[in-house]
């Protein structure tokens, strides 16, 4: 499928320290396949409230439009709330954490014939949770260490008989070492 789209953007400075962002759309979308994805007309948008003052950050948004699909979706329209925050403390500190929510609808059409070799249902909707948090320090000035957690929780509402890849928790722990 091709997605084509027109935006309206709107920035402003609210304050030293604050901005706002909005932009939205219209957003055609044409595929090749009509019975597995139907053509449509979607609203694209997004808004976010960012905070920018001394060591300290913050970030909370809104987006929704089409995407190129994750794993075995071919495609989604997803709505997603996403939030960010972190702090440096002196020359070499610095915490993050973020979090986001998204819902995705499926593009395919329910019931619709799989391609060969596509075992899953088709249609259906993913949510997902995500949370994480970093702390870095400086080692010097072209090394820094990182230690990061983050979770996800993903649930798929269509019935499937097959593995159970598509609900549950996952967790990722990295300690690194960025040049």
């Amino acid at each position: 499928f091709e997605t084509r789209g027109i935006d309206l953007v709107y920035s402003r400075l609210v304050s030293p320290s604050i901005s706002v962002d909005i932009s939205a759309g219209p957003q055609w979308l044409s595929s090749s396949d009509k019975a597995l994805i139907p053509n449509s007309l979607n609203a694209a948008a997004s808004v976010g409230l960012s905070y920018a003052r001394g060591l300290s950050n913050a970030r909370i948004g809104y987006s929704r439009g089409v995407n190129g699909g994750y794993g075995v979706q071919y495609g989604g329209l997803s709505d997603t709330v996403t939030a960010s925050a972190g702090h440096g403390f002196g020359r070499t500190w610095q915490a993050g954490v973020n979090m986001a929510y998204m819902h995705t609808e499926s593009l395919t059409q329910t019931g619709a014939t799989p391609p060969p070799g596509l075992s899953i249902p088709l249609g259906g909707s993913f949510s997902t949770v995500f949370g994480g948090a970093q702390l870095s320090h400086r080692l010097s000035r072209s090394l820094s260490a990182y230690v990061t957690y983050a979770a996800q929780h993903q649930s798929y509402n269509t019935a499937y008989t097959g593995t159970n890849a598509f609900n549950g928790t996952s967790q990722t722990f990295a300690i690194g070492i960025t040049y």
